[in-house]
């Protein structure tokens, strides 16, 4: 190969470097003007703002959050910050919008209590169990909280962020769906308690209903239930017992 062609074979591979050196070069600009621009005062946080929480309040959030209002917009985390969001139980999801130039907003949805379990240890002492809808153990309390009690269930297992665990499996069974189908239906349970195929439910401290198990689903997911409830309500009846069969048929007996 001539000298003359050689040369000539080079120039390509010169004119590449110099296109990579060239691109590399630029890339570097473009970083370097992002970091500058983040970094900016003008993209400090201003405003925090939660958006969805009822139970958990915005404070315990945004420290859990761990966002600061001298943290620059654009340098959050997104992924490290809902991640310790979502170390309180009650958080069942989290997202983050930002609106320049410095507020942010978290969205979360919350897990909500639905039920609740006496159990008493060793040494006597009561504790209330709260549980999501799926039976997630979500908190204990030394107070009864204002969930639906499901009466007469040994909690053998109430570890948090875990399923709760009962000997009356079947009776815990039947309780929970109740409480589903009540939500569905419009009604609410103060109290729950079940014996075989037969509930006992309470709307009210002293406005029982009482029916087999298939009775009570079916009187709420047809609204034969609300509708006596919603009549009671609007006589001021608050006290009785609502006696329910098969058919929906619905009959109330008023405390003597």
């Amino acid at each position: 190969m001539s000298e003359q062609a050689e040369q000539q074979k080079k120039k390509p591979r010169k004119h590449k470097r110099k296109h990579r050196l060239l691109r590399l070069a630029i890339v570097a600009a473009v970083i370097a003007a992002a970091v500058l621009v983040a970094n900016l005062p003008y993209f400090d946080i201003t405003q925090i703002a939660v958006i969805g929480n009822k139970t958990v309040t915005d404070e315990e959030i945004i420290e859990l959050s761990g966002i600061k209002q001298e943290n620059s917009i654009f340098l959050l985390n997104d992924f490290a910050i809902k991640h310790r969001i979502r170390k309180n139980l009650y958080i069942d999801e989290v997202s983050m919008d930002r609106q320049l130039p410095g507020t942010v907003e978290i969205i979360v949805k919350e897990r909500e209590a639905t039920a609740q379990f006496l159990q008493t240890g060793k040494n006597g002492r009561k504790k209330y169990i709260l549980t999501d809808s799926s039976g997630m153990v979500l908190g204990k309390s030394d107070k009864q909280q204002d969930v639906t009690m499901i009466d007469d269930m040994t909690v053998t297992r109430s570890e948090k962020g875990s399923a709760i665990k009962v000997e009356e499996t079947g009776s815990y069974r039947k309780a929970m769906d109740l409480i589903s189908k009540a939500r569905s239906g419009d009604v609410y349970f103060k109290r729950i308690r079940i014996k075989g195929s037969m509930v006992e439910a309470w709307i009210f401290d002293e406005l029982l209903c009482k029916g087999r198990y298939d009775n009570l689903v079916s009187s709420m997911q047809t609204g034969a239930l609300k509708s006596v409830v919603y009549t009671l309500y609007q006589d001021d009846v608050s006290k009785g017992i609502i006696n329910i069969g098969d058919n929906n048929y619905c009959s109330f007996t008023p405390e003597k």
